[in-house]
């Protein structure tokens, strides 16, 4: 859903874009768009090919720098310069083409970037991801390699990757990627 943005008195917490713009060359993807986002909401952006939406989540991921407008967390502005800044402010990306190491199990892929040092203790690892399995009802095995899995099970090791360390994921999906099955699963 896509709203005007509230009264900054009244919106405490949570996440706006306020007239985000972004141009490349002549061709605008984003034209002064405004997003409110609280959290525990979800929203849905839909439009044809070439509409913004992934120009927009890529602004808001800081794989883009917007032109115009501002990104507000908090009642605070923000301005990523990268993935890791956006990350480090809570927001998480799930892109349309999975970021998962295929050869590696689900608790080898949850780990990535999260472990301080070079010493993986994996059995915390699993114990993690049967937790966050759990608690989400997303059914992964820890010890399952990725290769070859389902597309559900792909999103759903995609998803439980950011569980704990964001609090919003922007996920990327096109309906031609996911099947029926697909869609009753996570949705």
């Amino acid at each position: 859903m896509i709203r005007p943005v509230s009264n900054q008195a009244e919106q405490a917490d949570g996440l706006q874009l306020k007239g985000i713009t972004k141009k490349f060359g002549s061709f605008v993807a984003n034209d002064a768009v405004d997003l409110d986002i609280r959290p525990g909401e979800i929203h849905c952006l839909l439009g044809e090919n070439g509409a913004g939406k992934s120009t927009l989540m890529n602004v808001l991921y800081g794989l883009y720098q917007p032109d115009g407008g501002e990104i507000v967390i908090d009642g605070r502005p923000q301005s990523f310069a990268d993935p890791k800044a956006a990350m480090a402010a809570g927001i998480g990306m799930v892109h349309q083409h999975f970021m998962l190491v295929e050869v590696f199990t689900v608790a080898e892929n949850l780990i990535l970037g999260r472990e301080p040092g070079l010493v993986v203790d994996m059995k915390a690892a699993k114990a993690t991801v049967q937790e966050l399995s759990a608690r989400y009802n997303l059914p992964v095995d820890a010890d399952a390699l990725v290769e070859g899995f389902t597309t559900t099970f792909m999103w759903s090791t995609a998803i439980l990757a950011f569980a704990g360390l964001v609090w919003v994921v922007l996920v990327r999906i096109s309906k031609k990627d996911l099947s029926k099955n697909d869609v009753a699963a996570q949705f």
